[in-house]
């Protein structure tokens, strides 16, 4: 799907949908504002919760419920959490080793004022 963002010039009111997966910076994560609904974020005029980044993995704990890590790109760092769901799940997130590059897939959420 598609980010459709439409203007109305006569109001000055704008209609943003969703869009699918949005790729992000981790400083344009950090920066996303919660939706009112509080279901998503909009990022630079688009309203989404699912999006890709793609940075360095530092601190990672594993647990026995999830897997979490900071991941750094040029731009800032943001906290990651991947719960353990399935096996190959647990394959794929428990393969990531500190300082290794990766690309995440995600959902967006905000937790006590901080994003993850």
């Amino acid at each position: 799907m598609q980010g459709l963002k439409v203007e109305n010039i006569q109001s000055k009111q704008r209609i943003v949908r969703p869009v699918g997966l949005l790729p992000l910076t981790v400083k344009q994560a950090n920066q996303a504002l919660q939706h009112p609904s509080g279901n998503t974020f909009i990022v630079d005029g688009v309203d989404t919760n699912i999006v890709t980044l793609v940075g360095m993995v530092t601190g990672k704990e594993e647990n026995t419920i999830d897997v979490s890590f900071s991941l750094d790109d040029p731009t800032g760092r943001i906290d990651v959490k991947c719960w353990l769901k399935g096996a190959h799940a647990c394959e794929e997130i428990l393969s990531i080793q500190d300082g290794k590059y990766v690309r995440i897939h995600g959902r967006l959420k905000g937790i006590r004022g901080n994003k993850s």
